[in-house]
């Protein structure tokens, strides 16, 4: 395979201390983070099941780029056991689009040099629209650009997409990231409620005054800060915790949310997350000020927030359990309980009355040989010991187990298979504060409760720019407590007092999705494909096309 990787690997032993004011400087390498869903953590997920990285490398995303950049070169050193066409060259993309994070952990930089690259640049090999580097400073800029056709029989969807991003770091002790896109959606109209849009995962949509298009305008920014074992970020990202595509705690699906969250590493073998955050509301009662004499209410919305906390274990590179807390509290600020990052939440909540929203999870994650990994979780939302297997709406359980395979003789070839199941009420409180979403999605699991999922998704990579995807869901739905909006009536006359999986109405359907994508230059990538079957959105059955650069 030819090879284009232009930096030496070093390998150092370097002995931290922790101290008031300073730490050893490779831990002060900050960086800005790679988004939840980046192509990146299927590659580090497919290496992991080659042993070449931990398996706990992606259960907490998202990954800084230096904390990415240290794993690939943990694959580069022991590329010879790849032993996959695709994944060599998947390694040696990935090189060039880490190279200069790379080259701030093997310190090849020139101290006294400055490189600016604006339009006719290459940063080793890959182009950005505006880039500066200096010895204290680093600054990329790249536009983003996405128009996407959904076409049914009936009508087309046209969504297209235009912003900026930049990322950078000051002096390796200070990262940041920005990014704003704005959307526009037509061809559902009149746009008059949330439910005309194609896809309700979005936080707020522009206003629905039943006009022939509407817009949604999304900004991630945040800094993040390194000292010793200690990493600290504070901003606007979507978070997801735990192995597998499905997380029932955090999801990674939600619109992203601003938080503080800091990561302790403690020794080679545990690590510690601990967020606390600001949940949007969606149909909760809030506070009405005053009406002024043009007719205008003011409202002052409720408030929401969110703690959790995540601790891991790992046992040497092939196994790794973590167990989680989150809760959701809100017309009030924040909580002095809630803020201490060692204390257990569950005991917390009890402690001030029981009248917020705990849930409890935990996950193990295991790598099967050299061929793939085998992850499992399990979330309490309730739990009362006394009813269990009696249908109680105090046992409020969710699952999932799942299988995931890489080359299995054919190089470039990966699939899984999985399932999910969330029993009725899963995520949702008897006040509606309290439920477990950011706007009008779950902060958990995609899967509506009282619902489960059988998943099977195959990708083929021919070459590295080049996937066929294949997906095939089968899905069962009940009505009793199958929104995340019910919760169980007070009045015990409106109540049976139990609630099996798929009580009520049941529905069931089988979702099939097949994508074929090509990227013709780094960033760039034309998408087409045909989905048949997906009831969560207003057109079931389409084919689409589309195109994207840096999305």
């Amino acid at each position: 395979m030819k090879k284009r990787l232009k930096y030496q690997i070093i390998v150092a032993v370097i002995l931290a201390q922790i101290g008031f004011g300073y730490s050893n400087e490779i831990n002060l390498k900050s960086s800005s983070f790679v988004p939840v869903g980046n192509d990146i953590y299927s590659f580090l997920d497919n290496c992991a099941s080659r042993g070449l990285i931990p398996v706990s490398a992606t259960t907490l995303k998202p990954l800084s780029r230096i904390e990415i950049s240290r794993y690939i070169l943990d694959i580069y050193r022991n590329q010879h056991s790849l032993n996959d066409r695709v994944l060599h060259d998947e390694l040696e993309y990935y090189v060039g689009e880490f190279a200069l994070d790379i080259e701030r952990i093997i310190e090849r930089k020139s101290n006294a040099d400055m490189n600016v690259d604006v339009i006719s640049g290459v940063n080793s090999p890959h182009w950005h629209l505006g880039s500066l580097q200096t010895e204290y400073f680093s600054f990329i800029f790249d536009p983003i650009i996405t128009a996407r056709w959904d076409i049914a029989e009936e009508k087309t969807v046209f969504r297209r997409a235009t912003g900026i991003q930049f990322r950078g770091h000051v002096q390796n002790k200070i990262g940041f990231s920005f990014r704003f896109v704005d959307h526009v959606e037509k061809g559902n109209s009149p746009y008059r409620h949330r439910s005309n849009l194609l896809e309700d995962r979005w936080g707020y949509v522009g206003p629905l005054l039943g006009g022939s298009e509407t817009y949604y305008d999304l900004t991630e920014a945040y800094l993040t800060f390194q000292t010793g074992l200690l990493e600290i970020a504070f901003g606007k990202d979507r978070l997801a915790w735990g192995p597998g595509e499905e997380h029932l705690l955090i999801g990674g699906s939600a619109p992203s949310i601003n938080h503080l969250r800091f990561r302790f590493d403690i020794g080679e073998n545990c690590r510690l997350l601990y967020v606390i955050g600001k949940l949007t509301p969606w149909k909760t009662p809030g506070d009405s000020l005053y009406t002024n004499i043009e007719g205008w209410t003011r409202l002052i919305p409720a408030e929401k927030w969110l703690a959790a906390h995540r601790f891991e274990y790992f046992y040497q590179d092939f196994l790794t359990i973590g167990i989680s807390e989150a809760i959701v509290w809100g017309d009030r600020g924040l909580d002095i309980a809630y803020l201490n990052p060692l204390n257990f939440l569950f005991s917390a909540e009890h402690d001030g009355g029981d009248i917020d929203n705990v849930l409890l999870s935990g996950d193990i994650e295991l790598r099967l040989w050299d061929w793939g990994l085998g992850y499992g979780s399990l979330l309490i939302d309730d739990l009362k010991t006394s009813t269990l297997g009696e249908g109680s709406p105090g046992n409020k359980f969710g699952y999932t187990a799942g299988l995931k395979f890489y080359n299995l003789g054919i190089s470039g070839l990966e699939t899984s298979l999985d399932y999910t199941r969330i029993d009725p009420f899963v995520y949702s409180h008897f006040f509606p504060v309290n439920r477990f979403t950011t706007w009008t999605s779950s902060m958990g699991s995609s899967l509506k409760p009282n619902s489960d999922r059988i998943r099977w998704r195959l990708k083929y990579k021919p070459k590295r720019n080049l996937a066929i995807n294949v997906r095939i869901d089968t899905n069962r739905h009940g009505t009793v407590g199958g929104e995340i909006s019910e919760t169980i009536p007070r009045d015990p006359n409106k109540w049976t007092g139990t609630a099996y999986l798929l009580d009520g109405e049941r529905t069931s359907w089988v979702e099939v999705e097949t994508a074929v994508a090509y990227e013709a230059y780094p960033g760039l990538v034309f998408e087409s494909g045909i989905i048949d079957g997906n009831v969560s959105t207003t057109l079931p059955d389409r084919y689409f096309l589309g195109f994207s650069y840096r999305f």
